[in-house]
């Protein structure tokens, strides 16, 4: 085999598929182009020497050496292309990064579990079955933490927020189904957004009169009242829009 060269390479994922690295880090996203229809998906600045990782709508986990991948400024090519995906599935959720990086998958119907990136690595083009999905369910999150400690905030279709520590949440190195992240209000909620809480607080986005967007910051302070433990229904956010996603929030550089 030849050896691959330890390099820093920023890998790049389309709401289709498509994956393509761009040597180095620092890239603007904004200065991707795409096949028409498509989207960006996600970046991932990561070494030539780690893996790429996708998840398929059946549970199923594949993967390619991030070396692999074609490079320059063209579109990329399919990672359907590099794998064999299983009949009748597709892939749904991608992740790139280093064996020890550590996962949180999260479904729809707030089930999950944490993991590490190597676990999800396989040595066949076939993959392997690692996330367990119940009739109707759907992998909603594959997240990248910064660590197995500190809190995770989850919120849900109707508008609450629930804060606990990852400590609570159990760690499957092979895969499966996980436990009750968030105990859900009826069939008709879900689980909307997912985010690991950090020194500064959250930022929670969402939709408000007239369609307008609009988000709120909440410090440390503010995130009292939603602290609580796992598989609980959380707290309704006191806000004056239609909450749709929650991310860690970073302080200005």
């Amino acid at each position: 085999e030849i050896p691959v060269v330890d390099e820093p390479v920023t890998v790049v994922v389309s709401t289709n598929g498509w994956v393509r690295a761009r040597q180095g880090h620092g890239h603007d996203p904004a200065s991707f182009g795409f096949k028409t229809g498509d989207a960006l998906y996600a970046t991932f600045e990561c070494r030539t020497t780690d893996p790429l990782v996708a998840i398929s709508s059946t549970g199923r986990a594949y993967s390619v050496a991030v070396s692999a991948l074609p490079g320059g400024r063209g579109d990329g090519a399919p990672m359907s292309s590099m794998v064999e995906l299983e009949a009748g599935s597709q892939l749904v959720h991608f992740v790139a990064g280093p064996p020890s990086q550590v996962l949180l998958l999260a479904t729809a119907a707030g089930l999950g579990f944490l993991t590490r990136l190597e676990g999800m690595v396989g040595r066949n083009r076939s993959g392997k079955q690692f996330l367990g999905l119940e009739a109707g369910d759907r992998l909603a999150f594959l997240t990248a933490l910064p660590s197995d400690q500190g809190a995770l905030a989850l919120l849900s279709r109707k508008g609450r927020l629930l804060i606990f520590g990852l400590d609570e949440v159990k760690q499957l190195a092979s895969g499966g189904r996980g436990v009750s992240l968030m105990e859900l209000d009826g069939a008709e909620d879900s689980l909307e957004g997912l985010a690991y809480v950090g020194a500064d607080g959250l930022q929670v986005r969402g939709v408000g009169r007239g369609g307008k967007e609009s988000q709120v910051s909440l410090r440390t302070a503010d995130l009292a009242e939603y602290i609580g433990k796992r598989a609980r229904k959380g707290r309704p956010l006191d806000v004056r829009f239609k909450p749709r996603s929650v991310s860690t929030l970073e302080r200005p550089a």
